[in-house]
């Protein structure tokens, strides 16, 4: 219970012990059992941490929309290489500028780091839907 309180915000650190001892451990395995099966559930319902965007971003569920079939083919056709000799700033440009990623030219400092968040969200997105 300390767990969840404290996950949620409603225990502070300091009130409570982030690991409780659990006496002659050898002989209490369900003790340890439900407290990693606790932190586990704990883990799997904690919410994705939110990221404020300086300038407009898309919905990635915009962004995984099928692309029309001329461009598929066109994208096809071309060969895109790994090892190429450019600034890590164009290659992110570059593949923001394929995938429809908006890069905001308002705020310097943080733009290729916003528009990768966004591509690696994208990623993710495809990774966890069965459909792909």
């Amino acid at each position: 219970m300390d767990l969840i309180l404290a996950e949620h915000g409603k225990l502070r650190r300091k009130d409570y012990k982030e690991v409780h001892a659990i006496d002659n451990a050898h002989k209490n395995t369900k003790d340890i059992t439900n407290w990693v099966n606790n932190v586990d559930k704990i883990a799997k319902t904690k919410m994705a941490p939110t990221v404020a965007y300086k300038g407009r971003m898309p919905d990635i569920n915009d962004l995984m929309q099928v692309w029309e079939p001329s461009f598929e083919k066109a994208l096809r056709g071309i060969d895109i290489p790994d090892n190429v000799d450019i600034p890590i700033e164009d290659y992110v440009k570059f593949a923001c500028a394929i995938l429809d990623i908006p890069i905001n030219k308002e705020v310097k400092e943080s733009n290729l780091i916003e528009a990768m968040h966004v591509m690696f969200s994208l990623y993710n997105g495809f990774q966890s839907n069965a459909h792909f």
